[in-house]
């Protein structure tokens, strides 16, 4: 246990200063150093081979990532002269800036778990204890956003380097959408399936991103704030539920929560749907502002005529996919009736978990309904 909490804190505190430096160094070791706390945290219950198995399998896709991460912000440098993000002014387009965000997008990409870098993603949510999973699915996904954001605010002004760096973004984003959508459709397991539909937020998360400008950052922050409330929320109902059961999270285990445990059956409703996008729930607000904020950035897209429009209306259309495979999870907790094999006996709430679900779940709808105070505080 005191490993557990010793491993969160030094995440916690990595993620901190990934989000808050400047500096290409202190911004690479903090991201590490999150990196490194999550390789452990996933393989804490010793007793699972499977957990051993997908720990060593996020390590060596995470060490790979990372050499490529580092490679892209040594270019960075090379070509810029600086490792303060705030002294990279004036870019200009050369093939050695290309490689060196490309070479982050790959390092980045794993992170954020963007396909075809999310390889890793559905075992180790699978297999790691429920609770770290869903931090590995929430704040280590924030810090990565963060980092994207500010390496790439100097490409703002570097119009012939943004024409560059757009297809690159575009192709994950479309690739992310296809793959977490149609991945997430044959999934039995409940957490499996969050680590598609997590595939698939990172492909939404990068329609802000290609926008290139003020409100597209504003737009990805928000998401990734909401989408991580969310995010944890559906991990903690499931984590009271998984331990209650002593079983591995098949959606039909689920069955019949709507008699037995009314309480977290609903909050899971909240976050499933704010998860799927449906007003007037966080979700949803945090796709219509990526979705604007392309649509605003199109007429000003130089090489790509028609702008973004066709990017926001595939995202579209895999919002509509997604729908599916979120209903027949919300089926399994609000209408299928509990069978013998999965029933599941009321179970009374911890204190402490009862109030952090409740928590979560009134955030998820304040922020639906009054966005405004944390969209103030992102534009300053």
């Amino acid at each position: 246990v005191s490993e557990y909490f010793a491993l969160l804190l030094l995440a916690t505190l990595g993620m901190g200063f990934v989000v808050t430096s400047r500096n290409l160094l202190g911004a690479f070791v903090a991201l590490e150093l999150v990196s490194l706390s999550l390789y452990a945290m996933t393989v804490l219950n010793q007793a699972r081979r499977a957990s051993a198995e997908a720990a060593l399998k996020y390590l060596t896709f995470g060490a790979v990532a990372s050499g490529f991460l580092l490679f892209g912000l040594s270019y960075l440098y090379g070509a810029t002269g600086q490792l303060d993000l705030t002294q990279m002014t004036d870019l200009k387009h050369s093939p050695m800036l290309v490689l060196a965000y490309l070479l982050i997008f790959v390092g980045l990409g794993f992170k954020l778990a963007l396909a075809p870098f999310h390889l890793w993603a559905p075992d180790v949510y699978q297999n790691a204890p429920t609770p770290v999973a869903g931090w590995i699915g929430s704040g280590s996904k924030i810090a990565a956003a963060g980092l994207l954001v500010a390496l790439l605010q100097p490409v703002f002004d570097a119009p012939k380097l943004k024409e560059a760096l757009i297809p690159a973004l575009a192709a994950l984003a479309v690739l992310s959408m296809v793959v977490g959508n149609l991945g997430a459709l044959r999934q039995t397991n409940l957490k499996r399936l969050l680590a598609y539909s997590a595939i698939a937020n990172a492909g939404y998360l990068l329609v802000g991103v290609v926008a290139f400008s003020a409100a597209g950052n504003t737009s990805v922050i928000f998401y990734i704030l909401v989408y991580s409330l969310a995010s944890l929320g559906a991990f903690g109902v499931v984590a009271v539920l998984t331990d209650t059961l002593g079983r591995d999270a098949e959606i039909n285990d689920f069955n019949g929560c709507w008699k037995t445990t009314p309480g977290l059956a609903v909050a899971f409703l909240i976050f499933v749907l704010s998860l799927a996008g449906i007003p007037p729930l966080a979700g949803f607000l945090g796709k219509f502002y990526l979705f604007f904020a392309a649509i605003e950035a199109a007429p000003n897209a130089a090489t790509w005529h028609d702008g973004f429009y066709w990017l926001v209306a595939f995202a579209l259309i895999m919002s509509v996919a997604s729908l599916y495979y979120y209903l027949r999870v919300l089926k399994a907790f609000l209408v299928a009736p509990a069978d013998d094999r999965a029933a599941i006996a009321p179970i009374k709430i911890g204190g402490a978990a009862g109030v952090s679900l409740c928590v979560l779940a009134l955030a998820v709808v304040a922020l639906g309904l009054w966005p405004e105070p944390l969209l103030g505080l992102l534009r300053n």
